[in-house]
């Protein structure tokens, strides 16, 4: 089960986009650090379906491993093989909800050539919720 924690500045932001009610898309940056997930910034970036491939691989081609997922705030996420195992979350109330997309390889239908075909999932991240890192003074 991997925890979500939220520097101060990345809760801020997340506060200001739910609270602004605006239909943001944007990608998460941040660390990795065992079982923690630390996002240290949000940042807004508009992106759609027809947009993703380009948006996507210029994002990542300047963070690197710092990208790790995309955030939808107002909107339903949408699924897509550029966020094969980042974390996605979507912000409709207070409270993000935390996805990760999965793929099956070989999914139980199959295409007419009978080798299947690959299939993307949106599924809910285990976490136990996300927390905010206080910082030391």
């Amino acid at each position: 089960m991997k925890k979500i924690r939220f520097t101060p500045n990345a809760f801020d932001q997340l506060t200001l986009f739910s609270n602004i009610k605006t239909n943001e898309t944007g990608f998460l940056s941040g660390t990795e650090i065992g079982k923690f997930i630390i996002i240290e910034n949000l940042i807004p970036v508009n992106f759609s379906e027809k947009t993703i491939n380009t948006v996507y691989a210029e994002i990542y081609s300047r963070m690197g491993d710092k990208l790790k997922g995309v955030f939808f705030i107002n909107r339903e996420p949408f699924v897509h093989e550029w966020f094969l195992e980042d974390i996605i979350m979507k912000v409709v109330s207070s409270e993000p909800e935390f996805f990760v997309i999965l793929a099956d390889l070989n999914p139980s239908g199959s295409d007419e050539t009978g080798t299947g075909r690959n299939c993307l999932t949106l599924t809910p991240l285990e976490t136990d919720g996300y927390n905010l890192i206080l910082e030391s003074k």
